[in-house]
């Protein structure tokens, strides 16, 4: 039976928390887009993704093109010039 875990960060330690669980052989942990993680939502995806980037545990998930979808969750006004990049290059 697969191991799903799912946890908030309200104490500040979700991170550490999920690279634990994949770590002991968890085979899904939940996570958010970081400009809407943290306290009392997920842990950061890319803290996740950046902190298993080249280890066996690698997500397969290009840590640079995640923090420009990133971007594309911030207020509007903010967000043509990124998204439309992120866009463009798809």
């Amino acid at each position: 039976m697969p191991i799903h875990v799912h946890t908030h960060d309200t104490a500040g330690t979700g991170v550490a928390t999920q690279l634990a669980c994949a770590e002991a052989g968890a085979d899904i942990i939940d996570c958010c887009i970081d400009s809407m993680s943290g306290a009392t939502s997920q842990p950061s995806l890319g803290a996740l993704v950046n902190a298993l980037h080249g280890t066996d545990l690698d997500t397969g998930i290009n840590p640079n093109q995640l923090a420009r979808f990133g971007s594309c969750l911030l207020p509007v006004d903010l967000v043509a010039p990124a998204c439309s990049l992120l866009i463009d290059t798809h």
